[in-house]
């Protein structure tokens, strides 16, 4: 049976293979943006606590992507000092013809699927870093979000 009940996101436990531990700020940006979502994309937990589904969205939140490319991830201009290269569109508007390879081989090496190199302020190489079955939990999200038209963070 399939319940919808709201619990504090401090009951929320990460999966346990993904082991890290969250800062409160890390925290108060995945509340906000299950509430600036409106729960188009939630996180759903078991009665433990423990991440069952959503946990694209949650790597999306934890790792930084939402504040750059906007809760949207439409991309745009990004804050900070002058001359920062504009965040990319990430919904299926930027890049819906890639593939999860393609997306896979940006995070890891660094390249578009046109073999053109991603700007360096995006931490690919620290994306890199994550485990394949993070990459595809990350990929499924980019998946799911609507299509927006790019500039338009929200």
């Amino acid at each position: 049976m399939t319940e919808t009940e709201l619990v504090p996101i401090e009951s929320i436990t990460p999966n346990p293979r993904n082991p890290r531990t969250h800062s409160d700020a890390q925290i108060a940006k995945i509340a906000a943006s299950l509430s600036e979502f409106d729960w188009i994309n939630p996180i759903l937990v078991d009665e433990n606590g423990t991440i069952i589904a959503g946990r694209g969205r949650y790597l999306a939140d934890i790792a930084g992507c939402h504040g750059c490319h906007g809760t949207g991830l439409s991309g745009g201009p990004v804050a900070g000092p002058p001359g920062l290269p504009p965040a990319s569109n990430l919904t299926t508007a930027g890049i819906g013809d890639w593939t999860e390879a393609d997306f896979v081989r940006a995070m890891r090496n660094g390249r578009r699927p046109d073999g053109s190199s991603l700007d360096p302020f995006m931490p690919w190489e620290v994306f890199g870093k994550m485990t394949d079955d993070e990459l595809h939990a990350l990929w499924l999200y980019l998946r799911s979000v609507p299509a927006r038209a790019f500039g338009n963070k929200d």
